[in-house]
């Protein structure tokens, strides 16, 4: 915080913690690899009106409208490392973490569906 620095993941823990501690439901969201090799990312989703929308945590004005979105689409349900994953304790699949593919408590679901 003192730097003025995070990543993705950071910045995206900060923003569900916020939530949450308005009681709006949160969650991390992400890719461990986009498709075309570019990297990986993370967002947050929020529970409203029914349902998830994503929002990039850098952004707070990209509800389900973030610079993602044509990347998210290409998302290949296939290859877990290019899945689109959201955490949830107890989740049927593990939320490969680029940085560290050896952790394994990470759960998730797998969401990439609704992104494609």
């Amino acid at each position: 915080m003192e730097s003025g620095w995070s990543s993705c993941t950071g910045l995206s823990i900060l923003l569900a913690g916020a939530c949450r501690t308005r009681g709006i439901p949160a969650r991390l969201a992400g890719t461990p690899l986009w498709i075309d090799q570019s990297g990986n990312h993370t967002w947050v989703e929020v529970w409203a009106d029914g349902g998830w929308h994503h929002v990039e945590a850098a952004d707070p004005n990209s509800w389900d409208s973030a610079w993602f979105d044509a990347k998210a689409a290409q998302a290949d349900g296939s290859d877990p490392m290019h899945r689109i994953y959201a955490v949830m304790p107890g989740g049927p699949y593990v939320f490969p973490m680029a940085w560290d593919l050896d952790r394994t408590d990470i759960r998730a679901v797998d969401v990439t569906e609704r992104y494609r």
